[in-house]
């Protein structure tokens, strides 16, 4: 690999004028210089436009994109590969950050490891708190588990070629972040990009497709910050506090987690038929844990709406088409009968995550 290779940077924004400055900074701010930074505007109606020329005026490594039309973050990711000349591709959301160090340190363990894709670790921001969630015990359990399952480079690079596909499906591995991700260009498979009618598991839908195929490391160290705000899809509450009886009480959370719990059943579907595609010996045992996974998704749906009648009772009969079980018969009833006093055991496999 050409040791000082142009890295195109790809920046999806939209009504992001407040948080842009700081993204961009960050990659400024990296000790690798050899860059150039794609903002795709997905057709913003606030200043984005004007905060990214100003900064392109003063650095011309920027540079600006629109969209002809909205096509969400997918979408704005695709455009920006497409425009993209670099000989490695990487991606940085435009409310989050980088650390100084992660491109060279990413190009210099895809040199050592002769990798065709690299990742990192990530650290999450809480208002004004950082927080390393791979600190925690079983996060670090995890870790140790992938270094022993794969090569391990050194002590806390692995290394990950075949297997990886697998694993993830069995482990729901998510130790794999779009913001860290760095990758030769020339191995972007054909029909690859983006899905563009993905609003969540978009990114995780594209990164999927390198694993098995290509050569992966993962540097076991922070790299970036991924910051959690109101307005993002997914994050937009720190979900480890919320209480699942009390929802109801809050329309607004309540519409949003539905809407996003939606949009993650459509990632699980698509990653299933995946599933079924694949020749593994245990396949009829992954896809009974696929079953049991959209069976959980949609028995929390049903939960947390079990005070509307109609809803809660559509979910809870998609969570018995996938997989009959002592809960959800349990939850049929309570919403049933109007029940509407708050069950320990009926709580147990509730999953905002």
């Amino acid at each position: 690999m050409n040791t000082n290779p142009l890295v195109s940077v790809i920046m999806p924004a939209y009504n992001r004028a407040r948080t842009l400055p700081a993204a961009i900074a960050s990659v400024q701010g990296q000790s690798y210089g050899n860059w150039e930074l794609i903002v795709v505007d997905d057709r913003s109606t606030d200043t984005t436009k004007d905060v990214v020329a100003e900064l392109a005026e003063r650095d011309n490594r920027i540079q600006y994109l629109m969209n002809d039309r909205i096509k969400g973050v997918g979408g704005a990711r695709n455009c920006g590969m497409l425009y993209a000349k670099g000989d490695l591709i990487a991606f940085l959301d435009s409310d989050d950050e980088w650390l100084s160090f992660h491109l060279e340190e990413t190009l210099r363990i895809l040199r050592e490891t002769q990798s065709d894709v690299g990742f990192a670790l990530w650290l999450e921001r809480q208002g004004e708190v950082l927080i390393d969630v791979f600190e925690e015990p079983h996060q670090r359990a995890r870790l140790e588990s992938i270094k022993r399952s794969f090569q391990q480079h050194s002590e806390d690079v692995a290394v990950m070629h075949t297997g990886l596909f697998e694993r993830y499906v069995k482990d729901t591995l998510c130790i794999f972040h779009i913001n860290s991700m760095v990758f030769k260009r020339e191995k972007l498979q054909p029909g690859g990009m983006f899905l563009e009618d993905f609003h969540i598991g978009e990114d995780t839908a594209f990164m999927i497709n390198f694993f098995d195929h290509c050569r992966i490391s993962l540097h076991m160290k922070p790299h970036s910050i991924y910051n959690l705000s109101p307005d993002s899809l997914y994050f937009f509450i720190d979900r480890r506090k919320v209480d699942p009886d009390r929802l109801h009480l809050d329309k607004a959370v309540l519409q949003k987690l539905e809407t996003a719990g939606l949009q993650a059943l459509a990632f699980k579907q698509y990653l299933r038929r995946k599933i079924e595609d694949c020749d593994w010996q245990d396949r009829r045992r992954l896809l009974v844990l696929s079953s049991y996974t959209l069976a959980r998704q949609y028995y929390t749906l049903s939960y947390i709406h079990r005070f509307e009648k109609r809803k809660g009772l559509r979910y809870c009969l998609q969570s018995m088409k996938h997989n009959v079980n002592l809960f959800n018969l349990l939850l049929l009833c309570c919403i049933l009968f109007s029940v509407k006093k708050s069950n320990n055991f009926l709580r147990r496999p509730v999953d905002l995550w």
